[in-house]
């Protein structure tokens, strides 16, 4: 059942203002059934849930001016055990690291709790701006439990656990300057993400606290149509701390800075170019830091400049190395995967431009 309620007031050609209510009341039958060869996973479960919703929001329309958007939501989420979890065919190859199932799992509950805002403007010199927050707390979660005996074999297997919350955050922000033939545009995108996770090793409660981040800041610019360029730097960070059977600490972070620069001399022929540096640290790893430079040049061809020849040279410091380097989930990556290096490529490319029957070509000009 859904109970919905709206206030508006509105002066035309001005404004209008909207309040909406919105109210969800919800029961989830879940129903799980698995049919297997094997006896074991031949089983059938039901789940019946309270699974209640809402939001209010508010939107300011100021005609030609600006628009405000802010909303306020709650949600509740139920999440079920798979067959993997509860009763999984365990991988005898592997005996270093087997998966076990628990079939008295229970399903887990997130309560969610949201915020947004949002902020367009609507001149000629455009603003705007995003931000949203989000937390929430689950009971019941399914989290892993490890067991090492001493000469290194494991065995894991999934429990329900109390204790995990996250916070969310994250926004974007925009601004655009125009004078004469000068355009300039400026962009941010932040993000950061607090968890606080309970873990099992060896039957012992294990607390990971981590933080993740993940920036954005481009500057882009333009003259006229015959130059652009683009400023882009990046920043990831990620963070965990372990307390409990384990006390240690690990993170990682990338940081990348690209320069992009395109000239048209005329309306067939362009040059373009683009280099990145990058830094990549990590827990126990030497500090990774390489540079990658790409260059091109294009040559349009035919009356309406429907045909493309492309010239593209691609690692011309030969620096390329395929870094992997990334956090998640109490979990670090790194390493390196097989990549091209330097290489040249020739492309002929052709843009029809036009689609359709003469008759509908005539009739669109």
């Amino acid at each position: 059942m859904v109970l919905t309620k709206t206030f508006s007031k509105e002066l035309a050609n001005r404004y209008k203002k909207v309040i909406s209510i919105d109210l969800a009341l919800q029961e989830q039958f879940y129903y799980q059934k698995n049919s297997s060869g094997h006896a074991f996973q031949n089983f059938q479960r039901n789940y019946q849930k309270f699974v209640p919703g809402g939001s209010i929001s508010y939107r300011n329309d100021q005609y030609g001016d600006l628009t405000d958007d802010f909303t306020l939501s709650f949600s509740t989420v139920a999440n079920y055990p798979t067959v993997n979890q509860l009763r999984p065919l365990v991988d005898s190859t592997n005996l270093y690291y087997v998966a076990l199932g628990n079939p008295h799992l229970r399903e887990s509950k997130e309560h969610r709790l949201s915020f947004r805002m949002e902020h367009t403007s609507q001149k000629k010199n455009t603003f705007g701006y995003n931000a949203e927050i989000t937390a929430g707390i689950i009971s019941n979660s399914l989290v892993d439990s490890t067991i090492t005996d001493s000469i290194g074999r494991s065995k894991y297997y999934t429990v329900n656990a109390t204790g995990s919350r996250y916070l969310n955050i994250s926004g974007t922000l925009n601004k655009a300057f125009k004078f004469n033939q000068h355009q300039v545009q400026l962009q941010f995108l932040p993000s950061l993400g607090f968890y606080h996770n309970p873990i099992y090793i060896n039957s012992v409660l294990n607390i990971s606290n981590a933080i993740s981040s993940n920036n954005k800041l481009s500057l882009f610019y333009s003259l006229s149509d015959w130059w652009a360029v683009n400023l882009t730097e990046s920043f990831l960070f990620y963070s965990s701390k372990q307390k409990g059977a384990n006390d240690v600490e690990f993170r990682n972070s990338t940081i990348s800075t690209i320069l992009g620069t395109t000239v048209n001399f005329t309306k067939r022929m362009s040059l373009g170019s683009n280099a990145s540096y990058n830094s990549a640290a990590s827990t126990d790893s030497k500090v990774s830091r390489y540079t990658i430079w790409n260059a091109n040049a294009a040559y349009r061809m035919l009356n309406g400049n429907n045909l493309e020849l492309k010239l593209a040279a691609l690692d011309l410091l030969r620096q390329n190395t395929g870094i992997i380097n990334t956090g998640v989930n109490n979990t670090i990556t790194r390493g390196t995967s097989n990549v091209l290096q330097q290489y040249f490529m020739i492309s002929l490319s052709y843009y029809p431009r036009v689609f359709g029957s003469k008759e509908k070509q005539r009739t669109n000009e």
